[in-house]
This record gives structure tokens, C-alpha cells and sequence, in this order.
């Protein structure tokens, strides 16, 4: 019952919201049925609150919830959610309504005439709501929240009858109702085995090599594969991973592996060359080019058939350079057909063992720190049985436990409660997907509806946390709680769901939060059913035909391209016109049909033209649209219309000037522009400037020589994070533009602005100004700053708050690393140089680094008591040595870097928290470099911590 319970509630909260701001509107088609509205909203807001009322404690088992609610409880439920859905789809029409027929305003004759010119036009209209809002009324009557006096079987009842009377049956009167999922633990003895494998050559180099990793679903398959593609360093001059579809779809398997194996900015030019057109042949021919002279390792995860397995070996070149393929699968007859090969190998992954069992549950329960006794007692002994050896079980396992030991600390009753639940199931799929279940009936109501919503995403995609937390905001299920923002409630809801193992993290940002996440193919095929079941998320999936969709749609998620069969009968067959969330990313070539659609995210879809962003601008109640990656050109004009557009994210288009008709968009709170890689940004323009919700603004290009749009920047008080790509720079009044600028920065950061970054584009803009200033942005928590900086400004140890700091294209010295260890609670830190930029003053920054610094940069001992991120980036340029004296930096757990000339790292054993140290070198890199690099890889491996090493090379 809980799901319908979280959605029924996290939607009404929202929609009661919705008929509030409907009531307070003065509008003759709403005039006659204010009353009516009215006594829905408070029918739902009982409803509400008896749902809120009705939830179990957190420590009461699942079946004693099951034994409680009964069925008949579960039923009403449904039937509130129903409501909810209906009336929220009634109240949109009414919106949309009130946006295509605007009411005559004003006094005179006319326009007296045009108000009666309006009811006569408009009575079949206002007949429609009429009638809609009073059927709806009825069901809210006799639905109602069951009270004290009034059980659920009679709210069942009077529901039913209502249900004859909206059907045109006979009323019977009836009484009112009340108003990383998985570590490396247990699998040394396989990477030990699978390593030897991967690093032996022939003395003379040979045809590739294939392995077939097989097991169960859950077992690790993934994260061995991971790990050994990690350990094969520098012997290989590529390395790749994708994830093989269920159905595989050839072309996006060969353009998954050019965006890995191509430069970036090379890929980016065939995306927008119509690269998405290629037939298979000629992406084929392209994966050929690029690996033909290259000793490639690629990692095939979840291969299901063996004409997959063929179709995927046929793609990669035979390139007599000793080359590897890793396939993973739990399908014997794939792992078979491997070994059938000449260079063919299969390696059979077992369960873990008791010891490791027990290691992984404990340290993923109590933390990696937690010291495990040797014996274990015959309570968890079981829980271990049940389990299997399958770490996908135990670290789901883990997340429950952790939750249930927050509300009773007694690890006795805790374990009798789990081994009760698991009693009855015996095979290790069984217990790992009962295991799956109670993690997710343990969820709180709101939770569990975030959770089925990222069944939205298909499996083995890297989802962005933001892009997650954005629309959950969007569609509703979150909101203001307590004091915290929706946003602060959206990150506190995404940590429970990580912290519980339902999500595992893929890329840690340098804050040390999660970037982007994936879903487990296991966990992600149950909230699909689940989501199924409860007609909540619509997916329409070659690759999942059983999926039946219900009559509305109201959620829908399109995996591939509209054009598909499966989704050209699902369309055929539903009705569209409740959706009111729309996800893409192939193909969509049928946006007429969605009228009140709220959320639509195209990121990444192909083909998308100009007539189709007509259709999209006059999806009039349109809050969130994504067009990333989809590499248009222009938005059009009437872009306008959407005046509750909150969110737009157009990042990594080549849309670089707005309409001026954005200036009406008065909701919009975050404008997502520019591409950092093709040195792509939005022109600020003055209609920008009247978007005085804005809270984020990134991706932006400032050009003096609009002076009217450069003065009004500071109007933008609410904003939170502001990113400026580049600055264009008139020379004849440079001075008094900078002047403007600095006063726009001083007073957005003593409003709201807490995250600043500047690219000035080398116009002197940070060494004259910025460095020199008086009064400086002390509530800043982000800072990054690119252009011909020398020095690190000296007011930056007034920056107390500052907790990110970057400085890029900025020189790198000794006394600049004393002055940055004063900051108190910065945590990531990262110094970056990259000449690829093709800037004049790169060059003489360099040099006059290595002057200054005599060639070496010692790490002070004192300071920087909190930093656990350590970055230094200098694409194409050296990178001097680096000493960490006795006691610097004692909080460090990450450290990075990244460069083509390397000198070196010393101190490394004094970093008494090291846990992760990425070295990447260039392609370009001379042996010298890379010999450097090893020898300081060496050095990392005899740390007492046993940090991980993650080695990699990369384009220039």
C-alpha cells in the first residue's frame, strides 16, 4: 500500500497547491464552480492527512502493515490516487484554459462589449468545467478520508455508488465521508588470477584476447570487470567500458565506444556532422580507424546472447596488438561460446566466502573503518546463509540494517526481525530479490516515490544526481519541509536512497558528493514492476515487451526511438493526453499530442527539428525542458509562451543568443547554458536580466558593448550560482566595464550568491581588479577562477565559508599554497593549466611559474585542516615536483593529477587518510613522463593505507 500512499500524497501535496493558486485567480470560467473547487481542495486535504496519519513507524515489519491496511484499505488508496490524478488533469485543462483564452480587461464600452463577446464565446467551455468539476466533486464527496464513525468498507461503498452516478445509473444517498554498490572485498584471489591473464604478452604480439566473466546476477560481474580495467594501467593505450543492452542495438553500442575512444572535441564535431545517421557500416569503419593502431582493453558488461556476443566481436578490429575484450554475463551459453575461441578464456566467479561475507556486511552496516570480530554469532551466521556470498545482497542488506539500528539499536532484534522475513526463500536470486523488497518497503512514503521515478532511466545509463533532483522538484514530489529549501529536502532524500544501497555512486565530485549513479539491473526490473503495477512511471521498451501500460498515461519514458514497433502500438493503443512527464533520448517524433505536459527532458535525442520546437513552445504549462546535447541552433521566438518554465537547460547546444521574448519567462529559476569543451557560452542579454527568479545562471558570455544588459546584472538578487564563461571587452572603455562588473559581483554575493565562477578570456579583468580588492564576496562557498592570474588574491583568507576553490590558468607556487592553507573549511582544492586553450599569456604564465618556484612546490605542514580533494591539472605543460612536507594536509583522501611532463610526487607516506590517488598522463607523454609516473604509482602501493590507484591516459 505504502507506494500508493507516497504517490497519492507527495501528489496531492502538490496539487493542493494547484487549486490554491486556481482559486485565487479572478476568471469568469472559473467563477460558477469556485464553490466546487473549493470543497475538493479541502476533501483532498483531509485525505492528505489522514494518508499522513495512516503510515506505520518506521520499525514495524512490512507484514505487520500488510496484516493492518488489509485489502479493502489498499483499494481506497488506489482509488484516492485516481482521484488526485483526475482532478489534478481537470485543474491543468483549466490552466491551459486560462492561458489560450485570455479574459478582456479594462473599463469602456468595448470593452464591455468584448467581456460579453467572451461568455457567449466561451459557454460550451465553461459548460465542459462545469461538468467535469462536479463529477469530480461527487467522487470527493463519497471517497472521502474513512473516520472513527465511517470504516473503509462503507467509504467503498458510497464510493461505488458515486461511481453508478457519474456512469448515469440511479443516486443512492449515502453518508459523507470525514473531510561503488559493491567493493573489492573477496575478490583479490580473481583480480590476482584475471590480472596475470590481462598483462601477459607473447614475445611476439598477437591477436586479441577474450574473456567471459559469468555468474549469477549480483555476484560482482560489473565491478571485477571495473577493477581490471583499472589495473591495466599503461599497457594498454585505451581503455573502455560500455554497457550492452538487452536487445542490442549495434549503432549506439559503436557510438557509445567513438565517445570513449575519440577526443572529445573531435566526437562532438561528427555528433553535429549528423554522425547519428551513420548506418552500421560506416560507424564501423570509424571504430576501425580509431583502434586500428592501438592496444585497446574493452569491457562488454551484461552480454545476454550469444549472436550479441558475435555482432560485438565482428565490431572491434583484429589489430595483432595484443589486445583485450572482457564480456561479462550470466548466460552459460555465452561464456561458452567464448571459450570455444582459439584466445578465448572463461572464468567462472563464485560467491563470496563466510569471512568475506561477513567483512562486506559489517564495514558496509558500521562503515570501512569498523573492526569485525573473528567469531561470528549465530544470528548474523544465518543472515549470511540466506544471503548466499551475493554481494549485491549483502550491501542492499546492509542499507536496511543501518536504517532499522537508526530507530532500534538492539542488533539482536534487529537480526531475529530480517532472518524472519527471509524464512521462507531458499535459491540465492530469490533471497536477493526478497532482500531487494524489503529494502524498498522500508522506505518512507516520499522516498519510495523517488525511487520508482528512476525507472524513468534505462539500465547501465550514468545519471546526473542534479538532473534527478531538478525533477523531482518539477514533478511535484518535493517540497518545502521544515525550514529546508526543495532543493536542501531533494538532497537529503537522494543521501537516504544512496545511503540505503539503492543507488551506487559511478564520479564523486571534488565536494565529495555524488555527480552521477546508476541503478543495478536487479533493483532497477523490481521498480520497474513495481512501478508498472502501480501505474506510476509508463515505459515503453523493446527491450521489456511485458510491460503492459494502463489506458492513462500520465508518466511516460520512452527507451529508444518513437519510431520503434513496440512504442508505435503503445501510442496507438493509449491515450496521451494526461502525460504530463515525457522522457527521450533517441527519438521523438510525435510531440502534438501532449497538451498538458509539465516535464519534458530530450537530453541527448536526435533529429530534433525547428517545427518540433514550435510544438514544444506551445506546451503553455511546461516547467521543466531539457534540450541538452541535441545540438540545435536557435530556440524559437515564441519560446516566450512557457511562462512557468522553471528550469531550461540548453548545455551543450550551439545556442548562443536568446529570443528577446525569454523576458516574459518571470518563473524561471534555472538557465543552463554553454559548453565548456567547445568554448561555447549564452550572450547575457537584457531580457535575461528580467528573469528576476533566476537562483542559477551558468554558461554565460558578457559583452560590454551591450552596456544596457551589462548594467542590469546586479537585478538578479536571487541568484545562487553564477558561471561566466567569457568576457568580451570593448578597449576604450575597458576600465569603467570592469568597474561595472566588480560592482555587480560585490552585490550579487552580498544577496544570495554563494558559487562564482569567471573565465575574463585574458582581459585583465582578474589581475587588475579582481586581485585588488578592498571589500571582498565573504559568503562565497564555491570560487573559480580562470585568465592571467599570477598570484592568488590575498583577500582570499577572508573567504571563511569558502569550501571549493579553483584556480585555472593560474600560476602554481609555493607561497601561493601557504596563503590558500588558511581557508578553514575548504575541502577541495584544484590548481589547473591547460595550453590546449591556445591563449596568449599561457606561456609566459609558465614560465614564470617554474622561476618562481625553482622548479619544486613543498605542501606546507600547517593549514589546511580540512581539504580531502587535491586536483592539479596542467594539460601539456610539466608539472614540477611536488613534496608533501611531515604533517601537510591531514585530512587528504583524494588526490589527482593530470598532466604530460611529470616530475614527480614526494611525501606521499606522510597523507595519513590517502584513500584514492588518479594519475593520468597524456598519449603524448614522453617515456621519461610515464617512467615518472610508475615510479610514484610504486610508491602509492606501499602507503600503510593501500590507497586505490586509478591510472589513465587521455586525449590533448
Amino acid at each position: 500500500m505504502e507506494i500508493a500512499v507516497g504517490t497519492s500524497s507527495a501528489s496531492m501535496e502538490h496539487l493542493l497547491v494547484k487549486l490554491e493558486g486556481l482559486l485565487s485567480q479572478e476568471h469568469a470560467l472559473i467563477q460558477h464552480v469556485r464553490g466546487d473547487i473549493q470543497y475538493i481542495s479541502d476533501q483532498l486535504a483531509a485525505v492528505r492527512a489522514f494518508l499522513l496519519g495512516h503510515r506505520a513507524p518506521a520499525a514495524e515489519s512490512a507484514q505487520r502493515r500488510r496484516d493492518r491496511d488489509g485489502e479493502q484499505m489498499k483499494l481506497w488508496v488506489k482509488l484516492t490516487r485516481d482521484l488526485a490524478y483526475n482532478v489534478e488533469d481537470c485543474v491543468d485543462d483549466i490552466r491551459l484554459w486560462l492561458n489560450r483564452v485570455p479574459e478582456p480587461t479594462g473599463d469602456g464600452l468595448m470593452s464591455s462589449l468584448g467581456r460579453a463577446w467572451y461568455a457567449i464565446s466561451t459557454v460550451y467551455v465553461r459548460r465542459d468545467i462545469a461538468a467535469k468539476i462536479s463529477a469530480l466533486k461527487l467522487r470527493a464527496h463519497h471517497l472521502g478520508a474513512p473516520s472513527p464513525w465511517c470504516d473503509v468498507a462503507t467509504t467503498l461503498e458510497s464510493y461505488t455508488t458515486a461511481g453508478d452516478t457519474l456512469s448515469g445509473r440511479s443516486y443512492t444517498a449515502a453518508g459523507p465521508g470525514a473531510a561503488s554498490f559493491m567493493g573489492m572485498v573477496g575478490m583479490e584471489q580473481a583480480m590476482g588470477e584475471l590480472g596475470q591473464w590481462l598483462t601477459t604478452t607473447s614475445r611476439v604480439r598477437d591477436s586479441r584476447k577474450v574473456l567471459a566473466i559469468v555468474g549469477c546476477r549480483g555476484l560482482g560481474k560489473r565491478t571485477l570487470a571495473a577493477g581490471l580495467r583499472c589495473a591495466a594501467g599503461e599497457q594498454f593505450d585505451c581503455r573502455v567500458s560500455v554497457v550492452a543492452s538487452r536487445k542490442l542495438r549495434v549503432e549506439a553500442f559503436l557510438r557509445s565506444l567513438l565517445k570513449q575512444i575519440m577526443p572529445r572535441a573531435a566526437y562532438n564535431d561528427l555528433q553535429i556532422g549528423g554522425m547519428d545517421g551513420w548506418e552500421v557500416r560506416r560507424l564501423k569503419e570509424k571504430v576501425e580507424e580509431q583502434l586500428l593502431d592501438r592496444r585497446y582493453i574493452v569491457v562488454i558488461d551484461d552480454v545476454c546472447s550469444v549472436p550479441s556476443c558475435e555482432l560485438i566481436l565482428n565490431s572491434l578490429p583484429e589489430n595483432q596488438k595484443d589486445s583485450r575484450i572482457v564480456v561479462t554475463t550470466r548466460f552459460h551459453a555465452v561464456a561458452e561460446a567464448i571459450g570455444r575461441l582459439e584466445q578465448g578464456h572463461v572464468y567462472k566467479l563464485n560467491p563470496l566466502s563466510v569471512h568475506d561475507s561477513y567483512l562486506l556486511l559489517l564495514r558496509r552496516t558500521f562503515g570501512s573503518n569498523y573492526q569485525c570480530s573473528n567469531e561470528i554469532d549465530w544470528r548474523t551466521s544465518r543472515i549470511l546463509d540466506k544471503c548466499g556470498g551475493v554481494p549485491l545482497a549483502l550491501v542492499a542488506l546492509a542499507g536496511l540494517l543501518g536504517c532499522k539500528l537508526k530507530s532500534d539499536p538492539n542488533w539482536i532484534r534487529v537480526c531475529d526481525s530480517v532472518n524472519s522475513e527471509l524464512e521462507k526463500e531458499h535459491l540465492p536470486d530469490e533471497v536477493t530479490a526478497k532482500i531487494i523488497y524489503l529494502c524498498y518497503e522500508d522506505l518512507p512514503a516520499d522516498l519510495k516515490t523517488c525511487m520508482l521515478y528512476l525507472s524513468t532511466f534505462p539500465v547501465g545509463l550514468n545519471i546526473s544526481k542534479k538532473r534527478v533532483i531538478r525533477r523531482w522538484i518539477a514533478e511535484g514530489f518535493i517540497a518545502e519541509k521544515h525550514g529546508k529549501t526543495a532543493e536542501q529536502v531533494a538532497d537529503d532524500c537522494f543521501d537516504q536512497l544512496f545511503k540505503r544501497s539503492m543507488i551506487s555512486a559511478v564520479d564523486i565530485g571534488t565536494n565529495g558528493e555524488v555527480k552521477t549513479f546508476q541503478v543495478h539491473e536487479m533493483i532497477l526490473d523490481y521498480i520497474l514492476r513495481k512501478s508498472n503495477e502501480e501505474g506510476f512511471i509508463t515505459v515503453i521498451d523493446e527491450d521489456c515487451p511485458g510491460l503492459m501500460p494502463r489506458s492513462k498515461i500520465r508518466w511516460l519514458s520512452v527507451h529508444g526511438s518513437t519510431n520503434s514497433t513496440r512504442a508505435k502500438e503503445v501510442m496507438k493503443t493509449v491515450s496521451l493526453l494526461h502525460v504530463r512527464s515525457l522522457t527521450s533520448s533517441r527519438t521523438m517524433k510525435q510531440l502534438s499530442s501532449f497538451k498538458i505536459l509539465q516535464v519534458l527532458d530530450l537530453e541527448g535525442c536526435e533529429d530534433l527539428t525547428a517545427d518540433q520546437l514550435v510544438k514544444i513552445c506551445k506546451m503553455y504549462l511546461l516547467k521543466y525542458l531539457s534540450l541538452r546535447r541535441t545540438y540545435m541552433k536557435g530556440l524559437p521566438s515564441v519560446i516566450g509562451r512557457l511562462k512557468y518554465l522553471e528550469i531550461l537547460d540548453i548545455r551543450e547546444t550551439n545556442v548562443q543568443r536568446l529570443p528577446t521574448s525569454v523576458k516574459c519567462l518571470q518563473r524561471m529559476t534555472h538557465l543552463l547554458c554553454g559548453d565548456k569543451s567547445r568554448h561555447l557560452s549564452l550572450t547575457f542579454t537584457v531580457e535575461i536580466a528580467e528573469m528576476l527568479e533566476l537562483q542559477t545562471l551558468s554558461g554565460i558570455e558578457i559583452d560590454t558593448a551591450s552596456a544596457e544588459a551589462f548594467a542590469a546584472i546586479h537585478k538578479l538578487t536571487k541568484l545562487k550560482k553564477l558561471s561566466i564563461y567569457n568576457l568580451k571587452v570593448q578597449t576604450e572603455n575597458r576600465s569603467r566595464s570592469f568597474e561595472h562588473l566588480l560592482f555587480a559581483i560585490l552585490t550579487l554575493t552580498a544577496c544570495s550568491l554563494t558559487s562564482l565562477a569567471i573565465d575574463d578570456g585574458f582581459t585583465g579583468f582578474l589581475i587588475n581588479i579582481l586581485v585588488n580588492l578592498s571589500t571582498f564576496p565573504s559568503y562565497l562557498r564555491a570560487l573559480e577562477l580562470s585568465g592571467g592570474l599570477n598570484k592568488v588574491p590575498e583577500w582570499i583568507v577572508h573567504l571563511h565559508s569558502l569550501e571549493k576553490l579553483s584556480l585555472s590558468l593560474t600560476s602554481l607556487r609555493t607561497d601561493s599554497l601557504v596563503l590558500i592553507s588558511k581557508l578553514p573549511v575548504l575541502f577541495s582544492l584544484t590548481f589547473s593549466v591547460n595550453s590546449a586553450r591556445q591563449r596568449p599569456g599561457v606561456l609566459s604564465i609558465q614560465i614564470e611559474n617554474l622561476l618562481n618556484s625553482v622548479g619544486e612546490i613543498f605542501v606546507p605542514p600547517d593549514g589546511f585542516s580540512n581539504l580531502q580533494t587535491l586536483r592539479i591539472l596542467a594539460v601539456g605543460l610539466p608539472v614540477q615536483l611536488i613534496s608533501f612536507l611531515e604533517g601537510a594536509m591531514p585530512a587528504l583522501q583524494r588526490l589527482e593529477v593530470r598532466c604530460r611532463m611529470f616530475e614527480g610526487i614526494y611525501g606521499l607516506e606522510t597523507l595519513e587518510n590517502l584513500s584514492q590517488v588518479h594519475l593520468e598522463v597524456s598519449q603524448q607523454a614522453s617515456e621519461v613522463a610515464k617512467e615518472k609516473v610508475r615510479q610514484t604509482r610504486s610508491s602509492v602501493s606501499n602507503h600503510p593505507n593501500r590507497p586505490a590507484i586509478i591510472f589513465d591516459e587521455y586525449f590533448e
